[in-house]
């Protein structure tokens, strides 16, 4: 787990040295633990720079799935409302015609609107955590490491799910119902990484690993 990087000297600039890295334990300190009566999770956690960049990567790779699977998704669904729309065939869309109120030129608007919640408390956990995170600053001595970009992709992945969830209400249909499940599944994995992060800090997946097995469990739903 050690690793240290160094930069040449230039003309100009002496020898920088960036160490990040978990220091051993002594001996003397390892036995002051084994002997202690009072052991916590935090004891035994640490969190070098590098762990912490691991938990930012999640939030990247979510933003970027994001991006590049909501503006496809947007589209599609807008072309269906407008044949809707147009033609008036509405065995496009599976709407539940008992339970649909249509508004604003969408047959089922309520259905839309519903998803609303979701992407407030998606919203509202990031304002959250960054409160948390520059405000109400946790001493390194209390508590586990707390793995803030986990969060903030916790929270944009909820954003993301109320957004496609809400496309996927514009024009439900057999073709179009992956819309409404692909963040359902990066969430779950999300918070059983959470979780094993819970008890584990120092042990940190990899988000290319991890957006890996999503992938692969989506393209098995599919």
């Amino acid at each position: 787990m050690d690793r240290e990087v160094a930069y040449l000297p230039t003309c100009f600039l002496p020898a920088l040295v960036i160490k990040d890295y978990i220091e051993p334990l002594t001996d003397e300190e390892i036995n002051k633990i084994i002997l202690s009566k009072d052991l916590t999770v935090d004891t035994f956690a640490k969190y070098p720079k590098r762990i912490r960049q691991r938990a930012f990567n999640y939030l990247s790779h979510t933003a970027s799935i994001a991006l590049f699977y909501s503006i496809p998704v947007i589209q599609l669904v807008v072309t269906y409302q407008r044949v809707v729309n147009l033609t008036g065939n509405q065995d496009v869309c599976y709407y539940n015609f008992l339970c649909a109120h249509p508004a604003f030129g969408f047959s089922d608007f309520n259905h839309i609107f519903s998803n609303v919640g979701y992407i407030f408390i998606g919203i509202f956990l990031i304002l959250a955590v960054l409160d948390r995170q520059y405000r109400i600053r946790i001493t390194k001595d209390n508590g586990i490491p707390v793995h803030y970009g986990l969060f903030h992709a916790m929270g944009l992945a909820l954003t993301i799910e109320g957004i496609l969830s809400a496309c996927y209400h514009i024009c439900p249909s057999q073709s179009n119902y992956q819309f409404d499940t692909s963040f359902m599944y990066v969430m779950a994995v999300l918070i059983m990484v959470k979780l094993y992060q819970n008890r584990h800090p120092d042990i940190n997946a990899t988000a290319y690993s991890t957006f890996s097995v999503v992938g692969i469990a989506i393209f098995i739903g599919m």
